[in-house]
C-alpha cells in the first residue's frame, strides 16, 4: 500500500545536496522545537490535547 506525504512531512525528509560550510553547524527548526518543548516539558501528547496544549503555551514566551 503506497501512501502519498503531504507537504509538510515532505519537507521534514528532506536531505539537502551539497557541502556544509566550516564551523558549528546552524541550529534547525526541529532542534529549536526540541529543546524549547524539554524546557517547558511538553510532549508529543500534549500538543494532541488542544485544551491543554493552549493552557502550556498561552502564558508562555518564547525564551531565544
Amino acid at each position: 500500500m503506497d501512501i502519498k506525504k503531504g507537504r509538510g512531512e515532505k519537507s521534514m525528509d528532506y536531505k539537502v545536496k551539497g557541502v556544509r560550510p566550516r564551523g558549528r553547524p546552524k541550529k534547525t527548526w526541529s532542534e529549536v522545537v526540541k529543546k524549547d518543548c524539554h524546557t517547558q516539558q511538553v510532549n508529543k501528547e500534549d500538543a494532541m490535547n488542544c485544551s491543554k496544549w493552549s493552557k502550556l503555551t498561552k502564558d508562555h514566551s518564547v525564551a531565544w
